[in-house]
């Protein structure tokens, strides 16, 4: 599979769980093994991290997820994959249309055209933008240039929320 279509596959799969077969047989074709490994005690979550793996996935208890927590169909204790992120820029992602149609190219104002002008910061940050597309966060990260050089998708959370509601956006 090229990469412009498992980096698809998995923004589709956010908020997933553990227990899709979908998501399983992705995550083992990117070399994960199962049955995943619980967090720590005290933790909500983890990152799956791999050194032949240029970004992370990150798995939550599905009720440490704002928009979860109500779900009935996640089990007590149920993980969910909730984050696709620390994608830096390497010359392997050149060609790749990342989900949302970003591309390397991009830069704050040519971003901004294809996100949207709806977008938040993370106070004292002046080189993240975020965006919300429906329970997804797009974060993208620019270097003092305008280079992007960081791209991560999640599912909201509590954070999000909280910054959303300070700057009057829902």
């Amino acid at each position: 599979m090229n990469q412009s279509k498992t980096l698809q596959k998995l923004v589709s799969l956010l908020g997933d769980s553990e227990n899709d077969p979908k998501l399983q047989a992705l995550f083992i074709e990117l070399g994960e093994k199962f049955p995943l490994r619980r967090p720590r005690k005290g933790d909500t979550g983890y990152l799956l991290e791999k050194e032949n793996r240029s970004y992370q996935l990150a798995m939550k208890y599905a009720d440490a997820i704002p928009l979860l927590k109500e779900d009935k169909k996640f089990k007590e204790g149920e993980l969910v994959f909730y984050s696709l992120q620390n994608i830096y820029y390497n010359s392997d992602y050149d060609d790749v249309v990342f989900p949302f149609n970003i591309t390397w190219d991009l830069n704050t104002k040519k971003a901004i055209e294809l996100l949207g002008e709806d977008y938040f910061k993370y106070d004292n940050s002046e080189n993240v933008f975020l965006w919300r597309k429906e329970n997804i966060i797009i974060i993208l990260e620019f270097d003092d240039e305008d280079y992007l050089i960081e791209i991560s998708y999640r599912l909201l959370i509590d954070y999000d929320l909280e910054i959303l509601n300070k700057h009057g956006k829902k």
